[in-house]
């Protein structure tokens, strides 16, 4: 899971982060350490450290290329294709599809498999508006298994809205 939920209640999240970076430093190899520079990337609310998607973004590459057979970089993946989206508009949606596209093929994991395709189909929903696309993987994403009732039913009140007012295909709402 996430290294900050660990984190005292109250205390600084300045010396958390330095923790966390000292930690990435002294011992990369420590199984603790793809979290902590997650949990960085993470903390977009520290002015020095992460302030804009633009510089969370170097950080959630480097889990994917220094950790990529972890669960964190698993977990950077998605938070990279949302930071892509929010700092780049429509051309970061597009390439932030292309990197889900990318790692799903090439690192496929289980565990995750069901919300790469829910970030992708809200991907093609809102910014990139293929909304067949966007039905494709919403599907996909309800198929595999979301984890919770409010994904499964927002999942699939979603499909049948798109299916019957974007695609106008009836048959596919009602599935």
């Amino acid at each position: 899971g996430n290294l900050w939920q660990f984190r005292q209640p109250g205390s600084d999240p300045t010396k958390a982060a330095a923790a966390f970076e000292w930690i990435v430093r002294q011992h990369p190899q420590n199984a603790v350490a793809p979290w902590a520079l997650l949990a960085l990337a993470r903390r977009a609310d520290l002015e020095v450290l992460a302030p804009t998607p633009e510089k969370a973004i170097p950080l959630y590459r480097r889990v994917l290329s220094e950790y990529p057979e972890t669960d964190a970089a698993q977990e950077a993946v998605l938070h990279l294709a949302e930071a892509l989206w929010q700092a780049h508009g429509k051309n970061g949606a597009t390439e932030a599809v292309q990197e889900l596209t990318r790692w799903r093929t090439e690192r496929s994991n289980p565990k995750y498999a069901a919300q790469i395709e829910l970030l992708l189909g809200r991907l093609y929903r809102y910014p990139l508006q293929d909304y067949r696309a966007a039905v494709t993987h919403l599907a996909a994403a309800f198929d595999l298994g979301l984890a919770t009732l409010p994904q499964r039913t927002s999942t699939c009140w979603t499909l049948a809205t798109l299916a019957e007012h974007d695609l106008h295909d009836r048959d596919l709402a009602v599935r």
